[in-house]
Parts: structure tokens; sequence; C-alpha cells
């Protein structure tokens, strides 16, 4: 049986299923968090090229899948990441519910958790930058509006990935061509920074970040949330995999340290425009691109321990914007209220939505006590000496994001009068609560987390670090 075929069959099964429930959105909810959280735990767990004896009856899941010249292959190197690409997912469609999203969120959110565990299959991996692609043509279709003017950010982010997409590929065209050697000089140069652009866009550092602001002011909070996670996880492991590939973008002496450059001064710039704004969901989508400005940073050490922290910090921003989208739905609930009564008076968040918004911003922010702080305190720990320039950028970051947050915090809580959004349903209540505290859980104690991603690298090879 091979093991890549059945993760598309189950994938496609929950796409099928997902589109028949789509009017019942906790059901729908429910079930995608169900088949993700399996396909995740086939994918780690499963034994490979070797017989599995269940029920007297033996089973061997083959790792490799040829189709059309071109193979899927499942490996150690790729579990964890197409692992965490489903967990992290599945995390976030499971509590969007409460969102009430376009009916066939779950079933188009299914399908691009597919497409990016096949870019992390597909053999040769340069083919990877096609599924991205695909896989952006179905976020943009979830990002996309009945309301006129309403899909300027998923059209943002087609176009650009899109451009990620063609200079990836002719980076790919030379080398397969024997266009690119050791040394890094004329041509290699003019591909090293065809390779920048692409990664760049893919990585949304300024100013190609110009689609989340805007795509965030335009949903719901779980969608972009659901769509800005997946797609930088995706970014991530697709940037790692193709330094690990390539010796002669890996010898580069100026990479790593190039990397952290970008990273520290993206988390900085992005921190201080936090500050600037006064839409929570706008703030938030800032908010986001410093943590990817620090995750930057991580792998820009070029080590082992950088990329278990970038890792790290990857999958606490997954909890952090799921706690933080709970508290920001009732917003833009809020937005949605006849003019006349918005204009007539303020909205009133209830003291749940509002302390999710505090929680999940403050960990975007590596504040104490919260999930996101751990990472960046390791990281500190470890550019203190290397990099003063980033541990300084991290630092400011850190505590701008953190009196933006406050500041924004203090704002909701002195309403005292207005339209009070009070959040009647109980199941709405639970992963409320449940977000808030597992954020909190994890930043108190981290050993809950940081030990399953060092035992998810234990089998991945990576020559760069």
């Amino acid at each position: 049986m091979k093991a890549p075929l059945l993760i598309f069959l189950m994938t496609g099964v929950a796409m099928v299923i997902l589109g028949l429930t789509r009017r019942k959105h906790f059901l729908s909810g429910s079930i995608a968090g169900i088949f993700s959280v399996i396909i995740a735990i086939f994918v780690f767990y499963i034994p490979l090229d070797e017989a599995l004896s269940v029920m007297s009856l033996s089973i061997r899941f083959d790792g490799t899948w040829q189709i059309l010249g071109r193979s899927f292959l499942l490996n150690p190197i790729n579990k964890a990441s197409i692992s965490y690409t489903f967990l992290a997912g599945g995390f976030i469609l499971a509590g969007a519910w409460t969102a009430r999203p376009v009916r066939m969120f779950y079933s188009l959110g299914m399908g691009v958790l597919g497409l990016i565990a096949a870019s992390l299959l597909i053999n040769p991996f340069l083919f990877a930058a096609i599924f991205i692609e695909l896989a952006v043509i179905g976020s943009t279709l979830i990002l996309s509006s009945r309301q006129p003017g309403r899909s300027r950010g998923g059209l943002r982010l087609l176009s650009l990935y899109t451009l990620a997409t063609l200079a990836i590929l002719l980076v790919g065209w030379c080398i397969d061509t024997g266009n690119v050697g050791m040394e890094i000089d004329g041509i290699n140069s003019m591909l090293s920074l065809l390779l920048i652009f692409g990664f760049t866009i893919l990585i949304s550092v300024p100013p190609f970040h110009a689609w989340l602001p805007i795509t965030a002011e335009e949903n719901h909070p779980f969608t972009w949330t659901f769509v800005a996670v997946v797609l930088q996880g995706a970014a991530l492991f697709f940037i790692v995999r193709f330094i690990t590939n390539f010796t002669w973008l890996n010898e580069n002496e100026m990479l790593f340290p190039f990397i952290r450059s970008i990273g520290a001064t993206m988390a900085l710039v992005s921190a201080l425009w936090t500050v600037l704004q006064k839409d929570l969901q706008k703030m938030a989508s800032y908010a986001f691109i410093s943590d990817l400005g620090v995750m930057l940073v991580a792998l820009g050490l070029g080590s082992r321990d950088g990329f278990q922290l970038a890792l790290g910090l990857t999958g606490a921003r997954v909890i952090s914007m799921a706690c933080l989208s709970q508290g920001l739905m009732q917003v833009w609930k809020s937005s949605q209220l006849p003019e006349d009564e918005l204009h007539q008076t303020e909205i009133v968040l209830s003291p749940l939505a509002s302390a999710a918004i505090l929680v999940g911003l403050l960990s975007l922010a590596g504040f104490p006590l919260t999930a996101g702080f751990p990472g960046r305190w390791g990281l500190l720990s470890l550019i203190a000496s290397l990099d003063p320039y980033a541990w300084m950028a991290i630092v400011g970051s850190m505590g701008i994001l953190s009196i933006a947050t406050i500041r924004s915090a203090m704002a909701l809580l002195l309403r005292k009068q207005g339209i009070c959004l009070e959040i009647s349903d109980w199941k709405e209540r639970i992963f409320l609560r449940g977000g808030i505290l597992l954020t909190i859980v994890l930043g108190i104690f981290p050993q809950l987390f940081f030990p399953w991603i060092i035992t998810a690298l234990e089998g991945i090879n990576l020559p760069m670090l």
C-alpha cells in the first residue's frame, strides 16, 4: 500500500464529507479536526517499507508512490513537517466553527492542507513550488467574498505568490540544466538574487507583506489566520529544504547573517507598525509578521538548535493565533452590526473575548508566561554574542508589541457604555477558555511542547546545520 497515496485519499474523503456537512459548522469543524489528527498520527508513526501485522493481517506501507514520471516520497526527513502541517491546520479548522465562515471553508481548507503535504512529498522537490501555488489558489477561494471590493487581499496574495513561484521555478530550471556549480559567481549570483526574491515573498517580508493586513481587515479572523499559518509553515519547510539540498547555496558565508538581518529588521519594523494601528485585526496581522521575523532570526543561526527554535516558534504561533482569533471573532461580529447602531454607540466586548485578544497578542509579542516566550528566551541566549543587532531588535520588538497590546487592552476594558457583545453559546465559551489556558500553560511549562519538536527532528538530516 502506497503511503503517500493513502494520505491523499484520506484528505479527499475528508473533503467530500466536509462538503456534505458544510451547513453544520460545529460538525464540520469537528470532522476536520479529527481527520487532521488521524492523518498526522498516521504520517508520523507509520512504519515504512516493512510489514505491519494488524489482526492477523500483514500490511506493508511503501513510502514511494510514482505517477506521471514523478514520485511522492514519504521518509523520516519529511514526516515531521507533514505532521505539523495537518496538526496546525486542523487546530485552526477545529475552532473555526465559532466564526461561521464561508460554507466551503472546511472542505477547501483540507484541500489546501493536502496540497501543502504534496509540496513536501514531491520529488524532485523543486516541483513543490507548483503545489504551493495551487495551495495559494485554494487559499484565494477561501478568502474570496461576495461583497464588492472585499477580495483585494486574496488577489494580492495570488499575484505575489505567482511571482515567487515563477522565480523559484526559473532557478530550478537553471539547476536542472546544469548551469550551477559550486562557486557562486556570475549566473549563480543572479540565481541567488532570484531565490532571495522568491523566498522574501513566501515568508511575507516587507514590502511583500501587503496582502496580509488587507486580508485581516476584510475577512473572518479564522479564515485569514488559517491561510497565514499554513502558508508560512509551508514556506519555512520549503526554504529549509532548498538550503539543505544545494551545497552552492549552503556554502555562501553571507546567507545566514543575511537571513538574521532580514528577520531582525522585519521583527522590529512590524512591531513599530502595530503602534500605528487602530484596527485590532490589522494590529494582529503586523504582530504576526513581527513573529515571522523572530522565526527568521532563529533560522539564520544556521544550526540544529536554531531550526528547533524556528519550528518551536512556528508551533507557538499557531496556538497564539488560534487564541487571538477567538477573541477577534467578537470584533468581527460587531463590525457586521447595522451601521446606524455602530455610529450611535461603542461596542463593548465581553471580558472573556478581551482576555483572549490580550493573551493572544502578548504571546505573539513573546511576553513572559505565554506560549511565545520560551522560544524567544532560548533564541536570545543563543544570539547575544553572535549578533547584537538581532538581539536588540528582538528585545525591542517584544517591548513595543507588549506596550501596544496593553494600550489596546486598556482601551477595550475602559469602555463602560455601549452595545455589550455577550457570548451566549457555551461551546464558544469553552473554546475561548481553552485557548487562553493552553497559551498560558505552554508558556509556564514549555517542556510539554518543545521535547516533541526535538523528537520530531531526530530523523531529519540537515547537512547545513
